[in-house]
């Protein structure tokens, strides 16, 4: 069904949409998830790249990708969107909370 629904959102939203690319990192996990891991890190790839050119660098859906594509060359089902962001969000409240410039 997933696969249907990636072909649905290319023919028609296109295959740089950002639905259309979540789709494929959706499909990705999938993959990881049965043990193909290299057709899961070829989309992320794929994924991470288009987001690059519809977003910075910086932004959290290529991070993400970007990490799931290291998951999967490492053998290692990524963690979902969510647990990601979650994680991101613990990060910068404790980075918030470090003292600055010498400061206790």
């Amino acid at each position: 069904l997933l696969q249907e629904s990636r072909d649905g959102c290319q023919r028609v939203l296109g295959h740089e949409h950002p639905d259309t690319l979540q789709t494929l990192g959706m499909v990705g996990r999938v993959h990881c998830k049965k043990g193909d891991f290299d057709a899961g890190g070829l989309l992320f790839e794929k994924v991470s790249v288009g987001f690059s050119g519809l977003y910075s660098e910086a932004h959290v859906l290529v991070s993400y990708y970007r990490r799931c594509a290291k998951c999967a060359a490492q053998r290692v089902v990524p963690q979902s969107l969510k647990e990601f962001r979650a994680e991101q969000e613990t990060m910068y409240e404790r980075r918030a909370k470090r003292p600055r410039n010498g400061q206790r």
